[in-house]
């Protein structure tokens, strides 16, 4: 399905449970509701943005949206994750480089306009520092 996505910048995921969870590994009965990292992987190596939607577990928002922001960084090597989170789902945007200015810009308009429908307190931009992947963090 990606060779038909070649010329896209920007791939959306949404997918029907979310994100990987280590109780339902790649291959098991109900595992394609699931987002791989392994799927994100080869997506974002081929050269696309990608942006997944993301329900939030029970757990506390701020170290869910932590936890996944560190995997996708350490999977896709991406210098630039941003975070966008209403109560109840979130959105990651991972950038290729060449893509990050452009999204930053488009960011910042969103937030403007949406502010209302977003938890700001746990909407991020993430930047990954070389070497070992520290990530500063900011609120958008």
């Amino acid at each position: 399905a990606l060779q038909e996505l070649a010329e896209c910048k920007l791939i959306f995921f949404d997918p029907d449970t979310g994100l990987q969870t280590d109780s339902k590994p790649c291959g098991r009965k109900g595992s394609e509701k699931y987002l791989y990292y392994s799927e994100v992987k080869r997506a974002f190596d081929e050269g696309h943005s990608l942006l997944i939607y993301q329900h939030f577990p029970r757990i506390p928002r701020k170290d869910y949206v932590k936890f996944r922001v560190k995997e996708l960084g350490l999977v896709t090597k991406a210098s630039v994750i941003f975070c966008f989170s209403t109560k109840f789902v979130c959105f990651f945007l991972i950038s290729q480089k060449r893509d990050a200015k452009f999204f930053k810009k488009q960011a910042k308009n969103f937030v403007r306009n949406w502010e209302d429908c977003l938890d700001l307190e746990n909407s991020l931009l993430v930047r990954a520092k070389r070497p070992g992947l520290k990530l500063s963090i900011h609120l958008l």
